[in-house]
């Protein structure tokens, strides 16, 4: 079952975008997305939106029996900072949103990364846009 779950995650992970810094991330297939870091419990996967200048990351962690919890990120790379856009758990039963008032159409507040989970989370982003973009030039 709880395969089951990550794999309807992953599925939904064809992309990651922000419709607006303003707003909570969301899934957006026109936009490809990166797989930026993985474990057995733990995928990350990220896009740039060239619009904003700033990078959409959803990550997902494996809670066994519980399904499948969602973060969503923007993280922008040209002043290190970050701001956590989203929050849901997938369930067998379907989607746990927070008991929190919706942030849509609210702005994001970006903070400098201080915890650990964080700046891995900027360090993998980062690191591998400017990896890409040197690629993507030559």
């Amino acid at each position: 079952m709880t395969h089951q779950l990550t794999l309807a995650a992953c599925i939904l992970v064809s992309a990651v975008t922000a419709s607006g810094i303003a707003s909570a991330a969301t899934v957006n297939a026109a936009e490809p997305s990166v797989l930026i870091a993985s474990n057995q419990s733990t995928w990350s996967y990220a896009a740039l939106d060239r619009a904003q200048g700033v990078t959409q990351v959803r990550e997902f962690h494996d809670m066994g029996a519980s399904g499948v919890q969602q973060i969503d990120y923007v993280v922008n790379c040209s002043n290190q900072t970050m701001a956590m856009s989203g929050f849901q758990v997938h369930t067998a039963q379907g989607t746990l949103l927070p008991n929190a008032a919706s942030a849509s159409g609210q702005t994001l507040r970006f903070y400098a990364p201080v915890i650990e989970h964080d700046k891995q989370i900027a360090s993998n982003v980062c690191g591998k846009l400017m990896a890409l973009n040197a690629y993507s030039g030559n």
